[in-house]
């Protein structure tokens, strides 16, 4: 399964697990864990990442670079990473109407594009604004407007991470 998985996902994933120390070399690499890595080491997932690099800088900014880059690593010789070019844009319609449910973040609108051009069409995300941005307690329903347009419009499916871990 090919995904894309947002920062409020990577922060979920990397706060229990992320050390109080900083990375300061190669071993402590091994020490780093998330439950991704399992799926990923058996190829049931891979994590879709434009190859301009903006959704890792943005995971960067939010959960520390220097662990990011440590699990980009460990998950890249997992051949975890999927590096694709991003469609140019999700188009005007979308883009208009995805607006007024309040979808208008260009790291979202990014992990769109991303998401379009996978095979999959998956995206992994706890913030409300991939779901319904004026009522936070509709994430996780796929009856939310953002992400049942998206199902609906774009062909992508919006999904927890809570539901993608009961995948594997």
């Amino acid at each position: 399964m090919q995904v894309v998985i947002d920062t409020v996902c990577i922060h979920h994933l990397t706060r229990p697990s992320k050390p109080s120390y900083k990375l300061k070399n190669e071993a402590t690499f091994t020490k780093l864990k998330t439950p991704l890595d399992k799926p990923l080491r058996l190829r049931k997932l891979s994590l879709a990442v434009d190859i301009e690099g903006g959704l890792v800088d943005e995971w960067k900014r939010t959960c520390g670079e220097e662990y990011i880059e440590a699990l980009i690593i460990k998950w890249a010789d997992l051949d975890g990473i999927d590096p694709v070019d991003p469609a140019p844009s999700i188009g005007y319609p979308h883009t208009r109407a995805l607006k007024q449910f309040g979808f208008s973040g260009t790291v979202d609108k990014l992990i769109l594009r991303i998401a379009l051009v996978t095979n999959d069409k998956n995206v992994v995300s706890d913030d409300s604004d991939f779901w319904d941005p004026a009522q936070p307690t509709k994430r996780g329903s796929p009856s939310a407007c953002v992400a049942q347009y998206c199902n609906n419009n774009l062909g992508i499916t919006i999904m927890l991470l809570s539901t993608l871990l009961r995948c594997f």
